[in-house]
């Protein structure tokens, strides 16, 4: 039995039953409220009520002092890496940017709200941590049903067309007001899923309480709602994660007859979910395409495609087919991409625009606001070193989640590790390191680190 108390001394007394239900209530909102469109005073209201609440707390637990050692030394490199981040982009913002204000601008409406949502995390984190540790954290709770839910809602608005009309939009947004939408917030409660089912699985201490039938009907919610929002990268970031938490059951699972349970398990659940993976593949035509698509986008100087919206009439791919103008631009603009990058290695505006500019100055048409790669994206606008921070921040967080998931066993750090895992991978498929995504994120990995900093038993 490790016995782990709380690394960061109490603020004040915020955890009365009544302001516990109230923050409760708040995040659960501000998750779904975060994937309504045009709502955006009533997600500044929740946002501004739990930095009421939390963020004295969050900033407390940042810049006070720790009374662990291993805590402190991820607060200081943490710290660290945030102030050069931010000093950095205001660098380019001031110094590189032709446009100054828009670039100010910009970084006080992205990375302003996400460090704020960092913060505040952490505080609820810390605040929410529950009596027992059998009772878990609230604030990851709150956030992890709320992640659900959002999943439900968009099954339930997916339910209404069919029945309505028999088949689906092309472009089903449900509640939001993109497709993808929901798949970004299903890969944060995934890993979390996950997370609690390697703890389950090991018999420690779990940050969800979930029975195995509950278990099942929850992966089934987030798989079948990232079916029908049709997105393929939202399908491969959810398979790359169940992938990645079933090796990770495996190599924690150290007694052979439990690693050959596991192992059956895991491969059994595997064969369902590829099977699933195989029929959405069948279904959905433009899978067929992809390869067939990839040269031809390659080959961005022997072709015109990329400067209209439409494939031109006998546009072809290699094999003869149809191109999937999908997978032609993200191929195409993400090598423009790597070329404008290599063009402006200290960046451009810092701001979420700068791949738009570029790509609108040398091609006449507006193709499209972002390269669908956030890592291509941020290095356009950051340049060489913003990218790299960024990275180091992302890394940090997962090797904190490492750390101290070899010292306590702690199921949030686990999630923490997945989190951070899916949010990358996801980086390398689409533009979600900023607005409301980066700031989900943000949230989520500020309180999973709260939560496993608060006073917890794990066996």
């Amino acid at each position: 039995m490790i016995k782990f108390r709380s690394a960061f001394p109490p603020l004040r007394k915020i955890d009365s039953p009544g302001l516990q239900k109230l923050g409760i209530g708040l995040l659960f909102a501000l998750v779904i409220v975060w994937q309504i469109p045009h709502v955006i005073a009533l997600r500044y209201f929740l946002m501004l009520a739990l930095c009421t609440l939390y963020l004295p707390r969050g900033v407390a637990a940042i810049f006070g002092r720790c009374m662990n050692p291993a805590v402190e030394v991820w607060r200081r490199r943490m710290l660290l890496i945030c102030v050069a981040l931010i000093v950095w982009i205001l660098a380019v913002a001031i110094v590189i940017s032709d446009d100054t204000l828009a670039s100010l601008r910009d970084i006080r409406g992205e990375w302003l709200p996400a460090m704020f949502c960092l913060a505040m995390g952490l505080g609820a984190g810390l605040v929410l941590s529950g009596v027992r540790a059998a009772g878990g954290n609230y604030a990851v709770r709150a956030v992890f049903w709320g992640l659900v839910f959002h999943a439900v809602l968009q099954l339930g608005a997916a339910a209404w067309l069919l029945a309505q009309h028999g088949t689906l939009p092309d472009h089903f947004t449900g509640i939001s007001d993109h497709r993808a939408n929901v798949t970004y917030t299903n890969a944060l409660a995934l890993a979390m899923l996950i997370a609690e089912a390697i703890a389950a699985a090991l018999q420690r201490v779990r940050l969800l309480g979930l029975s195995r039938a509950a278990f099942l009907v929850i992966y089934a919610v987030l798989l079948l709602s990232t079916f029908a929002s049709a997105s393929r990268n939202g399908l491969i970031v959810f398979v790359l994660l169940t992938i990645i938490g079933g090796g990770v059951l495996l190599f924690l699972s150290q007694e052979r007859h439990r690693r050959v349970r596991f192992g059956l398990m895991v491969v059994g659940g595997l064969l369902v979910l590829l099977i699933g993976v195989w029929l959405g593949v069948k279904s959905d035509p433009r899978w067929q395409r992809v390869v067939a698509t990839i040269p031809v986008a390659w080959e961005i100087d022997l072709t015109d495609y990329l400067v209209n919206p439409d494939a031109p009439e006998g546009a072809k791919a290699a094999d003869g087919g149809e191109l999937d103008m999908s997978i032609y631009h993200r191929v195409a603009l993400a090598r423009v991409g790597w070329r404008f990058f290599k063009e402006h290695p200290l960046g451009t505006d810092a701001t979420s625009e700068a791949f738009k500019r570029l790509v609108t100055n040398k091609y006449s048409n507006d193709i499209v606001a972002s390269s669908h790669n956030s890592y291509i994206d941020l290095g356009l606008a950051t340049g060489i070193p913003g990218l790299v921070l960024w990275v180091a921040f992302l890394s940090a967080l997962a090797w904190y989640g490492l750390r101290r998931y070899q010292e306590t066993g702690s199921p949030y750090a686990m999630a923490l590790i997945l989190v951070v895992a899916g949010y990358s991978l996801r980086g390398a498929l689409d533009s979600i390191f900023r607005e409301h995504m980066i700031e989900e994120f943000m949230l989520s990995v500020g309180m999973l680190m709260g939560a496993i900093n608060v006073r917890s038993n794990y066996t």
